[in-house]
């Protein structure tokens, strides 16, 4: 571990000489937020190396930064939260501002302008983000820590692997304008303002890219609903940082432990007299004795947070299971071209521990570790639904990453965020039938013709936001800013009767 941020911080220190010539530094990241400002005496000149400083309300954990010869400060990658900054300066009143909330890639400017020394001085500034951001540029929508406690949601069957049946936190992008679920049935993901499939969606959990490599879109949830405390949705005029994307962009932040222990469970059960009639399932089967299609759901769950070491170091750890069963009915079945009603049974367990550790006062480490496991039987994979029962697949995945991260302050202008991402992915098709498949005109025999196959990815992403600069001028301020993303990744695949 000592090598690693050893690592981070020489390259936050290359950066420095880089930079070396300008007087404030900092680049945005898709898991943090920023707040910046100016400070101002009652004459409205300029206050310089002034001590800015931020503190999480929930943690209780600082950053600061002094104010550079034209009074400006920045204090970049903050984790998505409420903050109080205050600002100190010799000859003058101490500076407050209370509640600032900051969401993942917001930009919060706060400017002060100090009295006197003698004369309390007290910004008010409100939780709410303000009306107009002048500093934005994209078209984003966040979805709050409120918003996600309070919003019902569907689940999203845009993975990989054809779905999930726990609940999606991307069930709510669809309150996003202009995003709506694919309707054509080639994905049922979500799909931007002008987009035409899910291929160009990009979804990061705190800074780490969880696409597939192959067919783009997600191999997995990754975080459970109860354990994303927000997350952005970008649809229209993203940054350079998003060159992989092409449609929509999603940035999902997890939750941290705090200074006081908290944790939530529930469980959930359902079976076929909570859903509608299925009309497919009573026009094929006119002996059906509910008149609705066989289906159980039972769903689990519990997260917990707190310290390990107050105002140091926090955990957090969460875990849901599920079990699903729907139907699905076949037609065409010899020898009578009667239809059949087989079972899907869906089984699933995703787990997560994150841990946050301030190891100075300038360097923030945090990782997290996830695991998720699914098990489908009785799927249709790439067949029509004439098939027969034997034509089904069996499907099963591993998916597990490893996240982490650490934000250093070299100087008081210049701040890196360095994150390392493992993600590996494993996800096996096995055929119940050893006879070659065989496609007629009203059925279909045999194996499946995708299949077996299977496939392992391994990707390792190596991330740091290099400082862009912001102009030494009072009437204007340009700011740029670069991240650069290696991604090392290496995949291998077994297939036989196709690809």
């Amino acid at each position: 571990m000592k090598s690693f941020v050893s690592a981070l911080v020489g390259v936050s220190l290359i950066v420095l000489l880089s930079f070396s010539c300008v007087q404030i530094t900092y680049a945005q990241s898709s898991a943090s937020a920023t707040i910046r400002g100016s400070v101002l005496d009652p004459q409205s000149r300029a206050v310089p190396n002034a001590t800015v400083t931020v503190r999480n309300v929930d943690t209780r954990q600082e950053r600061s930064t002094t104010t550079t010869s034209d009074g400006l400060y920045v204090i970049p990658n903050l984790d998505p939260g409420v903050y109080d900054v205050r600002v100190e300066v010799s000859g003058f009143s101490k500076g407050e501002a209370k509640g600032v909330r900051v969401q993942v890639g917001a930009i919060r400017d706060v400017n002060f302008s100090l009295r006197l020394a003698g004369v309390s001085s007290e910004v008010k500034v409100t939780g709410q983000a303000p009306l107009v951001e002048t500093t934005k540029t994209d078209t984003s929508v966040v979805i709050d820590d409120k918003q996600m406690s309070h919003l019902p949601v569907l689940n999203v069957a845009g993975l990989n692997t054809g779905g999930s049946p726990l609940n999606d936190y991307e069930g709510l992008a669809i309150t996003a304008p202009g995003v709506h679920f694919d309707t054509s049935l080639n994905s049922n993901d979500l799909i931007g303002p002008g987009g035409y499939n899910n291929r160009g969606n990009v979804v990061n959990v705190d800074g780490g890219n969880i696409n597939d490599q192959v067919v783009v879109n997600r191999d997995s949830i990754s975080a459970s609903l109860d354990e994303v405390k927000e997350f952005q949705i970008i649809t229209n005029n993203y940054n350079a940082e998003y060159g992989e994307a092409g449609n929509l962009i999603v940035n999902v932040i997890t939750k941290s432990g705090t200074n006081t222990i908290h944790g939530s469970g529930y469980a959930a059960f359902r079976g076929r007299n909570f859903g509608a009639s299925n009309y497919f399932y009573n026009e094929f089967n006119p002996n059906a004795a509910f008149r609705r299609a066989p289906f159980q759901k039972q769903m689990w769950g519990l997260n917990s947070g707190g310290p390990l070491v107050k105002d140091k170091t926090f955990w957090f750890l969460s875990f849901e299971k599920a079990y699903q069963s729907v139907p699905l009915t076949l037609i065409n079945q010899p020898p009578n071209n009667q239809a059949v009603t087989v079972s899907q049974p869906t089984k699933e367990i995703l787990w997560s521990a994150k841990v946050d550790h301030q190891l100075f006062r300038n360097h923030m480490l945090s990782i997290r570790f996830n695991v998720d496991r699914q098990f489908l039987d009785n799927d249709l994979v790439q067949v029509p639904s004439f098939a027969q029962p034997s034509s089904l697949t069996l499907s099963s995945y591993h998916d597990q990453g490893l996240n982490i991260g650490l934000v250093s302050t070299v100087t008081p202008h210049v701040a890196n965020e360095g994150r390392f991402f493992w993600h590996r992915f494993i996800n096996i098709l096995p055929t119940k039938s050893t006879d070659p498949g065989v496609l007629r005109s009203n059925s279909y025999t045999g194996a499946a013709f995708c299949c077996p196959q299977g496939g392992l990815q391994n990707r390792y992403q190596i991330l740091t936001t290099l400082p862009g600069f912001m102009a030494r001028t009072r009437s204007k301020r340009d700011s740029i800013s670069a991240t650069f993303l290696t991604t090392l990744s290496s995949s291998s695949s077994i297939s036989e009767n196709g690809i």
